[in-house]
């Protein structure tokens, strides 16, 4: 899917100092799993999605009353502009009226300990069934518990016809404590909506 976007995101560009410090600090929802890496211990092996993931049985339910509402419960995947996976888990939209509101993701490609949440707001834009989001995330480094700066990522994301998933795109730029960037990388999502009958695969 071809959208039009300001945050598409850009190749990964990094000065070398800089790549060290990024691929050694862990933030969750931005950074691919092998970049979370354990004090004392190699980096974790390349994220993997679980069998069975993104093949939810699609059900006709009450839960939304109209089909092409954003605000839900999703099941997502996310994948860097090379094609590797960076993430996936759980993500609940709610909506706060006038065409936004906010968004709270679950990682499942990231450990507890370095982060697995993120928190962000989205509005609609005057494109029907297109949505922009902002989302925010703290880094630590390797130690987990040193603070070390803050991944930005901007969304835009179209809601399918029957409003029952979505796709887009992401660009995810990393600062440091005194704002100076570390890192963009760009990719894409995409995800599909999790209802009270929809049964796990």
């Amino acid at each position: 899917m071809k959208t039009s976007h300001r945050f598409l995101f850009a190749p990964l560009s990094l000065a070398a100092a800089l790549l060290g410090v990024a691929t050694s600090a862990g933030a969750t929802c931005i950074e691919p799993l092998s970049d979370v890496g354990v004090v004392g211990q190699a980096a974790a092996p390349a994220l993997r999605l679980p069998t069975g993931w993104n093949t939810f049985a699609r059900v006709k339910d009450v839960d939304v009353k109209d089909a092409r509402a954003f605000s839900g419960f999703w099941q997502f995947t996310m994948v860097d502009s090379l094609g590797n996976l960076m993430d996936f888990g759980y993500r609940t939209v709610n909506e706060s009226g006038r065409g936004s509101g906010t968004e709270f993701t679950l990682s499942f490609g990231h450990p507890p300990i370095g982060g697995n949440t993120c928190i962000g707001v989205w509005r609609k834009t005057m494109v029907a069934g297109h949505y922009e989001g902002s989302h925010y995330a703290p880094m630590y480094a390797a130690d987990h518990v040193t603070f070390v700066g803050t991944v930005h990522r901007i969304d835009e994301i179209t809601l399918s016809a029957d409003g029952q998933s979505v796709s887009g795109t992401f660009v995810s730029t990393g600062y440091d404590v005194d704002g100076n960037v570390l890192f963009t990388r760009t990719g894409e999502s995409s995800a599909t909506r999790v209802k009270v009958a929809t049964p796990f695969p």
